[in-house]
């Protein structure tokens, strides 16, 4: 929304749905991102194509810093819980309207993306704002999945967590209370 009043803002917002979408590490998976079928695909890093036959948005990473190989991963709509930030309507079109080859988020920085997601952060007011990184997109939908009620095994499958680093996203006591309850149930 704040995207829409500042249109300078509304690269980086993509590049943050991007990252929070894909639960991406932004520096090494979403920013050296390309479109899909150009040159240069077998030896990009991060590569995303939109597939509308089957209303699925595909990144595919060469590598990921948990995995020995790369991965794939799969979005579908999800206009029902918040079409404003729906991949494949919202990023699909971003995708659709680059040359295939071309990098996605051409020009923008680490540096200059953090300092927009503060800057970004500071006019919606949020306390603190100053305090947030990029790497909190991960960690803010790891927090979204558990609060809306994903189960932990979706949550693992979302980030392709294999090892418990990712508690630290989690709120660990509603995570313990809804283990037993699942347990129980």
């Amino acid at each position: 929304s704040l995207a829409v009043e500042f249109p300078e803002y509304s690269i980086f917002a993509r590049l943050f749905l991007t990252a929070y979408v894909f639960l991406l590490r932004l520096p090494s998976e979403a920013l050296p991102m390309i479109v899909g079928g150009g040159a240069g695909q077998a030896q990009a890093q991060s590569v995303i194509s939109m597939d509308w036959e089957k209303g699925q948005l595909v990144l595919e990473l060469r590598r990921r810093k948990n995995k020995q190989c790369g991965s794939r991963l799969v979005r579908t709509c999800w206009c029902k819980e918040c079409p404003n930030t729906c991949p494949v309507h919202v990023l699909g079109k971003l995708v659709s309207v680059t040359v295939p080859g071309a990098a996605l988020f051409a020009g923008i920085t680490a540096a200059s993306a953090i300092d927009a997601l503060r800057r970004m952060l500071t006019a919606l007011k949020v306390k603190q704002s100053q305090l947030y990184r990029t790497h909190d997109l991960r960690r803010g939908h790891a927090l979204d999945l558990q609060r809306s009620g994903a189960p932990l095994w979706e949550i693992l499958d979302a980030g392709e967590w294999s090892s418990p680093a990712f508690l630290k996203y989690l709120d660990l006591h509603r995570l313990d209370a809804e283990l037993v309850v699942q347990a129980h149930v």
